[in-house]
């Protein structure tokens, strides 16, 4: 798919309307350098990546947000986009020379309910339907993993992690199963069960941690001796009321009394069994909570600025890490308390059926009492009681270990399988990656005279993708001449083997990239099936490039992208 134009209104009035060729595009900041800040997104060009994100279903504050300090805001922006009814469109082409009848079109606006636009070729959609739609449309693939928006961070080039990554280019936060769903993505191999690999671990990781915590309140073998000890008392006691002479006049009541006492000793351990499984899920949530107040912020933010002062190159920082880490937390939470109701309602129930008990309970004690039944008899009894109710929370407590054990050994069996399945597709990712380093090889060589090369580890028990080449340390400039080089023999490999992708890059922070090699990657560009599209300052262009590139937009501090007054 090619992208054929973004369109900006504002109230149904054109605010821009720019539209790309096929080949290199350019997005110029046409402000003089003496008079630019040093904020870099002063006039807008970063924006217009921001804002083909936003089509495919990126977050709105992105737009309006510096991208390291999360609490920084243009709020001219942020008041422009939401109390006026701006719509955002693209349109996508199966191929730019095809009728743009047959274009998939996508528009947001940033309101809420009622007001909200979110439209795939005129049809609204709602969030979860909207990803799933595009996935489909685009890429003609409706598995869960990778999402939409995983999918496209390689094509939009935009921020710290994109920019400085030609691999890893989704938050600091994602796990090694969904980088491998989107590796495998990229190279055209298909594992259906990718989606599920995700999810198992995240239950590894819930089944693991409840293990934990039923340690540190009793080992197993704890456990064990006290059922011992208990199991020898109840017997003992048993022979001690076997042993009492009692009037045959009380033998009925007393097997009912007895009935009842078995019977609440039974849900006195269900019911403290679903009291300590909420207690666990409660104690866990709240642990997390208190793990995300115990950050000091203050403390690492000095760390941080310690550590970028040792690494200048440091682009991270804690305020997008804490977001990140919240973000988390969340999802953790949300995870634990999906039990929650169903537990509520089974402790409602069981604590009705032992208010009825107990009342049988005593009305037949009462009863047993008034018609003279011995004192010993009853000590016995209540004692037998403590004992059966100890002996139930015990054996509950060895029950819900074991239960947690063997959900966790089905989990991790299932899991084997299916990296057993992932990994009998290794040679199929092999010959993929042998087919990507032709092309990735070839580029490299010829922009910068050595070879990078694309390969795969498998160490830690998922896909992962690595570049490697002749010199280990490379510059800001090399770096974002590799990645493009990355996502231009990406599109190459794609069409050599039949695979569907987005036939653009969009790539920020171009100005550090020299001026030789930044020619001979327009050069490479308009010999390719593509559209690269950068974003750059006019005076950092150079000579001759603007002959053979199509300027798709160009911007100044009197002209900036969204024209607020």
């Amino acid at each position: 798919m090619f992208l054929r134009r973004l369109l900006i209104t504002k109230n149904g009035e054109i605010v821009r309307d720019i539209a790309f060729r096929e080949g290199m595009n350019l997005i110029v900041d046409d402000t003089p350098r003496n008079l630019s800040r040093e904020s870099g997104n002063n006039v807008g060009k970063t924006t217009v990546l921001r804002l083909v994100s936003y089509c495919f279903g990126a977050d709105a504050d992105k737009i309006y947000s510096d991208p390291e300090f999360k609490n920084r805001q243009d709020p001219a922006v942020k008041t422009f986009l939401e109390e006026n009814d701006v719509v955002i469109t693209i349109h996508l082409a199966e191929d730019l020379a095809f009728d743009p009848a047959d274009d998939v079109v996508i528009a947001r606006n940033f309101l809420k309910r009622r007001e909200k636009i979110q439209t795939i070729n005129g049809v609204t959609y709602r969030d979860d339907d909207f990803a799933r739609e595009l996935k489909s449309r685009l890429f003609c693939d409706d598995a869960d993993k990778p999402t939409v928006k995983q999918i496209v961070a390689k094509n939009i080039r935009e921020g710290n992690i994109r920019t400085e990554n030609a691999i890893q280019v989704l938050n600091a936060y994602t796990t090694l199963a969904e980088y491998e769903a989107l590796f495998l993505f990229w190279l055209g191999v298909t594992v259906p069960a990718l989606s599920e690999k995700q999810a198992l671990e995240q239950q590894a990781k819930a089944e693991n941690a409840m293990l934990r915590r039923l340690n540190r309140q009793a080992s197993e073998s704890q456990v064990e001796q006290a059922l011992t000890i208990i199991e020898r008392r109840i017997a003992e006691l048993e022979r001690t009321r076997a042993s009492l002479n009692i009037n045959p006049d009380y033998k009925e009541d007393f097997e009912a009394l007895t009935l009842a006492q078995a019977e609440i000793a039974h849900l006195t351990a269900k019911l403290g069994a679903a009291e300590m499984r909420r207690s666990l899920l409660m104690a866990s949530v709240d642990e997390i909570d208190r793990e995300r107040s115990r950050v000091n912020a203050a403390t690492v933010e000095r760390l941080y600025h310690e550590a970028r002062a040792l690494l200048p190159g440091l682009q991270r920082s804690f305020e997008e890490t804490l977001a990140f880490h919240n973000a988390m937390v969340n999802e953790r939470i949300r995870f634990l308390k999906k039990e929650l109701p169903e537990l509520d309602r089974t402790i409602l129930s069981m604590g009705q059926a032992m208010e009825r008990t107990r009342a049988e309970e005593a009305r037949l004690a009462a009863k047993l009492k008034a018609s003279g039944s011995h004192s010993e008899l009853e000590r016995t009894n209540a004692d037998l009681y403590d004992a059966h109710q100890q002996k139930g929370q015990y054996e509950e407590r060895r029950h819900m270990r074991r239960q947690t054990q063997n959900t966790l050994d089905d989990v991790l069996a299932r899991l084997d399988i299916i990296n057993t399945g992932i990994g009998d597709e290794k040679a199929l990712v092999e010959r993929r990656i042998t087919a990507f380093n032709v092309f990735f090889a070839q580029l490299s060589s010829r922009v910068y005279g050595e070879e990078f090369l694309l390969s795969a580890d498998w160490s830690r028990g998922s896909l992962e993708l690595n570049i490697s080449s002749v010199g280990d340390n490379l510059g800001t400039g090399k770096k974002l001449g590799q990645i493009a080089l990355f996502d231009l023999a990406y599109m190459g490999f794609a069409d050599d083997q039949g695979l569907r992708c987005l036939h653009f890059a969009m790539q920020d922070r171009m100005e550090n990239v020299h001026d030789n090699q930044l020619l001979t990657i327009g050069a490479i560009v308009r010999e390719m099936r593509c559209q690269y599209i950068l974003t750059i300052l006019r005076d950092k262009l150079p000579d001759g490039l603007l002959d053979t590139c199509h300027v798709a937009l160009t911007l100044s501090q009197d002209d900036k992208l969204f024209r607020i007054p």
